[in-house]
């Protein structure tokens, strides 16, 4: 038996009622704002609260983990356990995995409703998507990803309703060009670069390459998002200047601090309780699982390696999580809340 989630799911009865969303051009975004500020997918992590979290402290956008089409298209029990969303979560963007385009714009159609735009995944560099022939395996098919690009935008035709793809580096920077300029002439509304190749599975073993992403940038005229080892908002606007990006795309840093588009250095305690109110009322384990697992993140610059594995091995209870926390962080309840001032 499937438990009936707190948040709204496609097709899923007997659940909250989400009002279908207002199609906003978030180009607009991207041509009054530089750089737009975006929470990036991904998998376990950015789930509905976390990226209404992020919204509260200077997130412009932010994408849900990547869904695999297929799956969501043709199954009701994977849409409930694979998307979720609420009336506050604003502006969001779905991600897909695929490389069928009937399937992409089959899954893109359901979500429509309820999302501002969606997403092709073209980087994801996991064994699971390799055998599955998704991710990075279509940066080896540029035509079948303009081929997906166009379906879609046949499918779809609103113009505010955004399609934009994220992508890794080929090892031929030529090839990486081409490949973004044969989506701009599909239609696609931006690029999402990712400044490592597909190889790179150990993030901190191999460096961001900016120069390739500046590349990419000069090489089309839809906006162009960087992403990769942005870990503060002096990263974030040093990333955007080096590269001349429209967007700056962020996952670790935001995990570690999603405040930190606001230009704090890492996550409050005030931010640590309003993220634990924002499970109130679960009695899921599940739900409880994600609350600790993003704790877990944001405690790192307080706690010692050795206390984060203890905290780590807890059962995943409310009451259990704040215990530990207030005995090893006697002044958990007594800071102030953060002040909301975007930096840069």
């Amino acid at each position: 038996m499937v438990k009936e989630p707190q948040y709204f799911n496609v097709n899923c009865e007997r659940t909250k009622t989400v009002a279908p969303t207002e199609h906003v051009n978030l180009l607009d975004l991207f041509a009054a704002k530089k750089p737009v500020t975006i929470c990036a997918p991904m998998v376990e992590y950015s789930r509905v609260r976390f990226r209404n979290l992020t919204r509260r402290y200077g997130c412009d956008i932010a994408y849900s983990p990547m869904i695999i089409a297929e799956d969501f298209a043709a199954n009701r029990i994977q849409r409930i356990r694979e998307w979720e969303t609420d009336d506050d979560d604003r502006p969001l963007i779905v991600q897909f995995g695929t490389k069928d385009p009937v399937a992409y714009a089959d899954a893109a159609e359901i979500v429509y409703p309820y999302c501002n735009g969606v997403d092709l995944n073209c980087g994801c560099p996991q064994k699971w998507a390799i055998k599955r022939k998704v991710g990075c395996c279509l940066l080896k098919r540029p035509e079948l990803l303009q081929d997906m690009v166009r379906q879609l935008q046949n499918r779809l035709p609103d113009a505010n309703f955004s399609k934009s793809v994220k992508i890794r580096l080929d090892e031929d920077l030529r090839k990486s060009v081409d490949l973004c300029q044969k989506v701009e002439a599909a239609g696609v509304s931006w690029i999402a670069v990712h400044g490592r190749k597909s190889n790179a599975l150990v993030l901190r073993d191999h460096p961001v390459n900016y120069e390739a992403i500046k590349l990419i940038k000069d090489s089309v005229a839809v906006p162009v998002v960087a992403n990769g080892d942005a870990f503060t908002q002096a990263d974030v606007l040093r990333i955007a200047e080096d590269t001349g990006t429209d967007g700056i795309m962020v996952a670790r840093g935001l995990l570690r601090n999603p405040t930190m588009f606001t230009g704090t250095e890492k996550t409050s305690f005030a931010v640590m309780r309003e993220w634990i109110a924002m499970f109130e009322g679960e009695t899921d384990y599940l739900a409880w699982s994600e609350c600790h697992h993003h704790l877990l993140r944001m405690l790192q610059p307080y706690i010692a390696k050795e206390e984060l594995g203890e905290f780590s091995a807890l059962e995943k209870r409310k009451e259990l999580i704040l215990e530990f926390i207030r005995r090893k962080l006697p002044d958990f309840d007594t800071d102030e809340a953060v002040k909301v001032e975007i930096a840069g």
